[in-house]
C-alpha cells in the first residue's frame, strides 16, 4: 500500500464529490470502486489501483489502510469528519489516476450509500441480504472467485 498515494486519493475524491461523498462509509465504498472497479471495463478487476486490502464489512466493504489514512488525514486537519465530509486542502497526482478516478466519481456519485452498498455486493456477487456470510472475507479473493467462474462460462460456449 502506498499511503501517501491514497492519502491524496481521498484528499481528491473529498474535494471532487463534495457534499456528494456524505461521510465516511461512501468515502470507503468510493475508495474501494477506485482501488478494483475498472471503468472503461466495467467491472471488478483483482489487480488494485493503490493496492489498499478490503474484506466484507458490515456496511459493504471495509479496508484498515484506507481507514488508517483518513484518520491520519482528520488528525492531520486536512479533513473535517463531519457531514457531509470536508476536505481543508487539495491534492495532485498523475493524470492516469485522475482521469480513472473522475470517471469513478462521475459514474457513482449520486447513488446514495445504502444503494452503493448493494451494488458494490451484487458486483461482487453477493447477495446484499446474506453479507454476513462473508464477514471478514477478502475482496481479492471474491473477485478471483468471480473471474473463474466467468473464465469457466466462457469455455464452456465455445
Amino acid at each position: 500500500m502506498d499511503i501517501d498515494i491514497t492519502k491524496k486519493v481521498i484528499l481528491y475524491l473529498v474535494n471532487e464529490m463534495g457534499s456528494l461523498v456524505g461521510g465516511s462509509p461512501k468515502m470507503m465504498k468510493m475508495m474501494f470502486l477506485i482501488e478494483h472497479y475498472d471503468p472503461n471495463k466495467g467491472e471488478l478487476v483483482k489487480r488494485g489501483l493503490l493496492d489498499n486490502v478490503f474484506v466484507i464489512h458490515h456496511q459493504g466493504v471495509f479496508s484498515n489502510d484506507v481507514m488508517h489514512c483518513f484518520n491520519d488525514l482528520v488528525s492531520g486537519g486536512k479533513i473535517e469528519d463531519r457531514f457531509p465530509l470536508k476536505a481543508n486542502t487539495r491534492s495532485e497526482f498523475r493524470l492516469g489516476y485522475k482521469e480513472r478516478i473522475d470517471n469513478i466519481i462521475d459514474e457513482f456519485k449520486t447513488i446514495p450509500n445504502y444503494d452503493l452498498e448493494d451494488t458494490i455486493l451484487t458486483m461482487l456477487g453477493i447477495d446484499p441480504y446474506h453479507k454476513q456470510e462473508h464477514y471478514g472475507t477478502r475482496v481479492r479473493d471474491l473477485i478471483k472467485v468471480n473471474l473463474l467462474e466467468e473464465e469457466k462460462k466462457a469455455e464452456e460456449i465455445e
